[in-house]
């Protein structure tokens, strides 16, 4: 046994870290520190829809498992957990993913709407445990659910222990009622609470009553100590503090381990073990804005919380609703299950197109991961409007000596720049996010894709995430590619990356789930109009081939014709702005063209294009003002002719069809100038334009990968008109393709393969495969 001056030292070291660190931070409620509340207010989120399906979910992908609102102030609920099989696990809670913890987490199920099922292996703890989300509808306030967590040994030979903590907490407006209490029947009250967004409501926890506990401890100092029942602590923090809750419960443990601790030792006793010593003080107070709920297990066991929306059950009592749910959660459960592997199967038939079960399980997870991995996000951004003097950088980059003049230019205009800085307006954000370890926020680039396997699953879900984007539209028609709303989601970024510059642009890639949903209404409409081009005669052809109409969460048919006729000023206004921002050189460096509509992407460093979307794809070296990129330039002709589809489909946008022609007039320049400029018949792709160092003139740029494809990926081509560069792009495909691993980005005969960040790797990975 460890010896308990020992024990005092470790405890002691970590309470430092963790008390210096907080020190500037709230207490919990079990400190004696006056508790911060934040009172009822009448303000309402005018973003929040009438979508109740899509109103409570996993919405905090950044969490192993966190639910809230779609509402700006919301109701926060999350799980953590730690070891307590030695002293030392207080030091590893899980709450935020993290891409350094030995765990295997995902979920296998999840329909974006009414239920989630997540399996996670905690491979370092010896334990396994699945968490469940079954939402019920009903009232006024989006619904109940209910939270399951199932957990057991990874290996039943081995010892388990740990210790979970849920909590749940008023992220804003709203108020507490009376105090967690517990109840015979296993029904304890977790939370009794209002707000403006949830109504009345109650949180209810039941815990399995053959879920392994861990044994009992008696010690004349501290008396008897058991896990028969769970603790509870309370606490009310200021609004947007809530996230911070995994500090508060450490430095509360430590302290309360550290004060168990000195009290054994004074008394000549060894002190308890890791399970009872690590225990929050079950002091809980009147009408605070959140509880925190601890239990330990050494064994299986199980737990669920009930959320339950009086609005929802007027003239019954709470605590029997939440019984009712736990004793028909399991039926639910399957229930659901059941129905999203029958949706999954009708949606995407691949049992019927011959698959076999692995395969189908790996693609439901897929989907599932894609839906699991949304969220909501509220807060302030930090936007720099100023653009950087691009033609100083590049050229102390690269003409002049670092000791130079050049240099302290460059350096000057940072320093402006970063002055210039200034917080956003706060703004809220539904979108599914890349990664939710390392990239738990919205990405554009990245949403545009996300959205083409979404829209398959339900159009409602993906209309809903649109509207979201293009509602951070500002005035101008910018779009942050990276939207890093709020000191929460600040907290998961490297400083560097907080800033985003209103001159930086991204791929415009949400219009391909915009186009993929023209293309089912016009399935569903008496007829379609073409746009009104000889050059390209017919409606654009889609980049995925669309499917029948989805499911949706927000009705039974979904009102795809108004929402994309209502979207299109938003879709006009952000085209214009890459128009008047990433517009390059049309008469300079030996062009002479008749018109303007050439592009580059702003933001580029020597080794970087951030804005492009392929962030350390080769590009001219060195950088240049004068460059021309030729997948903006693709990206830009595709943009507009989305558009102009759009517009002939509903002329209501464009009365007397005046932004129609314009439109198409720039679409067609942009297109002109896309197969004469951009086109090297020398190396047979399509090839970025940089100015000639020793002549006043233009050369290509060529790498070989996927810019020089975008054309033809984007279905730019016309296969007999086109004929040369569209059999080209053809042979780079098979250039490029690694048998039974899809298409590399880059060419084994291209300069830059094997160099830099991305193409070493995928070099390595090429040799694998032969």
């Amino acid at each position: 046994m460890t010896r308990p001056p020992a024990l005092i030292a470790l405890v002691a070291a970590t309470v430092i870290a963790v008390v210096a660190a907080l020190a500037a931070v709230t207490a919990l409620a079990t400190d004696d520190n006056a508790s911060q509340k934040a009172y009822l207010t009448h303000h309402h989120d005018p973003t929040i829809k009438d979508d109740s399906a899509l109103f409570w979910g996993t919405w905090r992908p950044h969490l192993y498992f966190g639910l809230r609102t779609r509402a700006e102030e919301s109701l926060l609920a999350g799980l953590m957990w730690f070891s307590t099989r030695d002293y030392n696990g207080l030091r590893e809670i899980r709450h935020t993913c993290e891409q350094h913890e030995e765990l295997h987490y995902g979920y296998h199920v999840h329909d974006g709407s009414e239920y989630a099922l997540q399996h996670l292996n905690d491979t370092a703890n010896n334990l396994r445990f699945t968490t469940e989300l079954i939402k019920r509808p009903g009232g006024q306030h989006g619904g109940d659910w209910v939270a399951r967590i199932r957990g057991e040994p990874m290996d039943p030979t081995q010892p388990m222990s740990a210790s979970f903590l849920f909590y749940t907490g008023l992220d804003g407006n709203g108020k507490g009622h009376g105090t967690p209490t517990r109840d015979a029947g296993g029904q304890h009250l977790l939370l009794n609470g209002e707000s403006n967004e949830l109504g009345e409501f109650s949180v209810f926890l039941r815990v399995d009553p053959k879920s392994t506990i861990p044994q009992s401890f008696s010690s004349p100092a501290l008396g008897d100590l058991s896990w028969d029942t769970p603790r509870f602590a309370t606490f009310s923090l200021p609004k947007n503090n809530v996230w911070k809750i995994k500090d508060l419960i450490s430095k509360a443990l430590l302290m309360g381990a550290q004060e168990k601790a000195q009290a054994a030792q004074t008394a000549g006793y060894p002190p308890p073990p890791p399970a009872h010593i690590f225990a929050l003080r079950d002091q809980p107070r009147e009408n605070e804005l959140g509880t925190v709920a601890q239990l330990s297990f050494e064994g299986s066991f199980a737990f669920d919380v009930t959320f339950v929306s009086h609005s929802a059950h007027l003239g019954e009592e709470p605590r029997d609703v939440s019984h009712t749910y736990q004793t028909q959660a399991d039926a639910w459960a399957q229930a659901r299950q059941a129905a999203f592997y029958d949706r999954f199967e009708s949606t995407f038939q691949l049992r019927a197109k011959g698959f076999d079960a692995d395969h189908i399980a790996m693609a439901q997870y897929a989907l599932s991961n894609m839906l699991g991995g949304m969220g909501f996000f509220s807060g302030d951004s930090r936007i720099n409007p100023a653009p950087e003097n691009e033609a100083d950088k590049f050229d102390w980059l690269y003409y002049w000596d670092s000791e130079e003049e050049g240099e302290q230019l460059a350096d000057d205009d940072k320093k402006r720049r970063d002055a210039m800085v200034r917080p956003g307006p706060t703004q809220t954000l539904f979108t599914a996010t890349p990664s939710r370890p390392f990239f738990p926020r919205g990405f554009l680039w990245d949403e545009g894709f996300h959205q083409t396997l979404l829209q398959k699953w339900d159009q409602g879900l993906t209309m809903s995430l649109l509207e979201s984007w293009y509602a951070l539209m500002d005035a101008d028609g910018w779009i942050a590619r990276e939207q890093i709303l709020g000191d929460e989601t600040r907290a998961k970024v490297p400083a560097e990356f907080h800033v985003q510059s209103t001159h930086i642009a991204n791929p415009p890639t949400l219009l391909l789930a915009v186009q993929h949903l023209a293309e089912t209404a016009n399935k569903s409409a008496t007829a379609a109009v073409a746009v009104p081009d000889p050059a390209h005669p017919g409606a654009p052809v889609p980049l995925v081939a669309t499917p029948a109409i989805a499911p949706t969460t927000i009705g039974a048919t979904p009102s795809v014709a108004p929402f994309l006729a209502n979207l299109i000023p938003q879709l006009v206004k952000h085209w214009d702005w890459f128009r008047s921002t990433q517009f390059g050189f049309a008469t300079e460096y030996g062009r002479d063209l008749e018109n303007t509509e050439v592009y580059r992407w702003r933001g580029r460093t020597a080794r970087h294009n951030f804005a492009s979307g392929l962030d350390d794809y080769p590009r001219a070296d060195p950088p240049n003002i004068g460059e021309l990129h030729v997948d903006l330039q693709a990206w830009m002709v595709w943009q507009a002719r989305v558009i102009e589809d759009l517009m002939a489909r509903y002329p209501a946008a464009d009365t007397d069809g005046t932004l129609l022609q314009r439109v198409a007039s720039a679409r067609r320049a942009a297109e002109t100038n896309l197969r004469t400029l951009f086109w090297s018949e020398e190396d047979g792709v399509f090839a970025d334009l940089t100015p000639n160092a020793y002549e006043d003139g233009s050369v290509h740029a060529p790498h070989r990968g996927y810019v020089a494809l975008l054309p033809f990926a984007l279905q730019l081509l016309d296969p007999h008109a086109d004929k040369v560069a569209y059999m080209a792009s053809l042979d780079l495909i098979r250039e490029l393709a690694a048998a039974g691993h899809g298409v590399r980005s880059l060419s084994p005969r291209d300069s830059a393969y094997g160099q830099g960040e991305n193409y070493l790797v995928t070099a390595a990975g090429a040799t694998g495969f032969r």
